[in-house]
């Protein structure tokens, strides 16, 4: 269609230039770059493109003149100027040598038509090619019009705001020595706490070759906060916090927050110690010298080796045994439970309870010390509630030392339960003597009547009831300022207790306070 709208276009050839002008009945329409296009394939070097569209805008039949007379490209310049654009499309080459036929002469006009033919549309360099024309010398691959690049857009980024690194990496002190204790495992986090900022992708920007093409991007790839289990997201989701105070762990590139922690092997120095404001779970044994310690509750799947165990504020359950080599510590805010116990020390809140053995511990527990089933063989066992156990002592004399200890002197503890015994002794024959009453008392009804003698019995019952009732009045009173003044404690009645269910051995010695009773023979 625009070849056959330019056919119809009538040029004049003048001495001063050609002229263009429209008949009355011309059709069709062409744009400025297809006009172009045609009189290049003709070899037009000097048309005035832009005086041609004014012309034709003006559709005017009368002859205008659109510029000098038109001059050829000439063939054999091809092999002096060359012009070239790589694959990218970015820039435009030219090379140009100049002949030594001075009838051959390279122009602007050359170079323009090569670059036209070519279709170069972003801008040329003007100057450069007025430069090349007047210098005549040979030029090389000279950039001669150049596109605009691309701007590929940038990735999304995520910045952590936590340490998410999960290996165990031992800690390099100061001085240079490694610390295998302090691996730095267990990464804490608190309620709320900030733990990812995302800083979104970017768009790239497409760029446009010589030809004023376009030239792809790449836009950056997107990514997601990884939120997982007890996370939440911000409104706009590129920040990520935690729901609950915990220790952060990875699943499959998710960052999860658990208020217990779970480790699934040995405490050693693969995972360092272990210090933790929750609750910890053990699958695996503590090894001598590693410390656990945390604010809640202990669950320890294996054994205990010379290692430090500390709740300080929960129990410690340990399903295997304690092999302390004498270096254990193990200290608990509330109960401590294990299969047994040797060569450790052990301090409980509340009860130790132990389902074999205690070889050679030393117990200190403000409650009850339990081994039911068990024995107590050496060491020292202390308790303010009782110790229960099958066995104490071995028949092979071994020093074992039990102690019960209270918040008072011995002598008022002493003298507490000889006031609790008559008390108990009292109010028995006050129940013998309460009966008794209660007989007479249906006998006269059935009888309609007692005679003096079973009278005089009755009302010496009642006198000797309220005497009794007075005395255990008055023992209680004294009960109770010994409690004030020694205890402050309300359940001072409570007193402890040792309860060997099967043997006591010699080398056993008994301890409360100042009273010490060892024993010579087997009980």
């Amino acid at each position: 269609m625009a070849n056959l709208y330019i056919k119809q276009l009538k040029f004049e050839f003048k001495n001063d230039g050609v002229y263009l002008s429209m008949n009355s009945d011309f059709r069709g329409t062409a744009t400025i770059d297809e006009i172009k296009g045609e009189l290049i394939k003709s070899g037009v070097i000097n048309a005035d493109i832009k005086k041609i569209d004014h012309v034709l805008s003006m559709k005017s039949t009368e002859p205008i003149r659109v510029g000098p007379i038109f001059q050829k490209y000439n063939k054999l310049k091809d092999k002096y100027i060359h012009v070239h654009v790589p694959e990218d499309g970015l820039h435009c080459f030219l090379t140009v040598r100049f002949p030594n036929d001075n009838d051959l002469t390279i122009t602007e006009n050359d170079i323009y038509y090569k670059l036209d033919k070519l279709k170069i549309r972003m801008p040329t360099n003007i100057d450069e090619i007025k430069r090349i024309i007047q210098n005549k010398k040979l030029v090389v691959n000279e950039i001669i019009s150049s596109g605009v690049p691309p701007v590929n857009g940038t990735d999304a980024q995520i910045v952590y705001m936590v340490d998410i690194d999960k290996s165990a990496k031992p800690l390099i002190k100061e001085d240079g020595k490694v610390d295998y204790h302090r691996s730095n495992e267990i990464k804490c986090v608190e309620e709320d706490q900030h733990l990812a900022h995302l800083i979104s992708a970017k768009a790239g920007k497409p760029g446009l070759n010589v030809f004023n093409e376009p030239i792809p991007c790449k836009d950056g790839n997107a990514l997601k906060l990884p939120g997982g289990f007890n996370t939440y997201f911000s409104p706009d989701s590129c920040d990520l916090y935690s729901k609950i105070s915990g220790h952060l762990y990875l699943t499959d590139g998710l960052i999860n927050i658990e208020r217990v922690y779970v480790l699934s092997h040995d405490v050693d120095f693969t995972s360092g110690d272990i210090h933790y404001n929750g609750e910890v779970i053990i699958n695996g044994d503590v090894k001598t010298g590693f410390t656990v310690e945390t604010d809640g509750n202990i669950l320890i799947n294996g054994s205990v080796e010379g290692a430090t165990i500390k709740s300080k504020g929960g129990d410690i359950v340990i399903k295997g045994g304690i092999l302390g080599k004498y270096k254990a510590n193990l200290t608990a805010k509330y109960n401590l439970s294990a299969e047994f116990a040797q060569h450790a020390q052990i301090s409980v809140g509340r009860d130790a309870e132990f389902n074999k053995y205690v070889l050679d511990c030393e117990i200190d527990a403000e409650g009850f010390v339990k081994i039911p089933k068990g024995q107590i063989i050496g060491g020292a066992v202390h308790s303010e509630r009782g110790v229960i156990a099958r066995e104490l002592g071995t028949p092979k004399n071994i020093k074992t030392r039990i102690a019960m200890g209270l918040s008072i002197d011995t002598e008022a503890w002493l003298e507490a339960q000889r006031i609790s015994k008559k008390i108990k002794d009292l109010t028995k024959k006050l129940n013998k003597i309460k009966d008794n009453i209660s007989f007479l008392t249906v006998l006269k009804q059935r009888l309609k009547g007692l005679n003096a003698q079973k009278l005089a019995e009755m009302q010496a019952l009642k006198n000797e009831y309220d005497q009794i009732q007075t005395v255990i009045g008055a023992l209680e009173k004294e009960k109770n300022t010994l409690v004030k003044s020694n205890s402050g404690e309300s359940d001072f009645e409570e007193l402890p207790f040792i309860q060997a269910n099967y043997k006591v051995y010699p080398g056993v010695m008994i301890v409360m306070n100042q009273y010490v009773e060892e024993i010579t023979n087997q009980l």
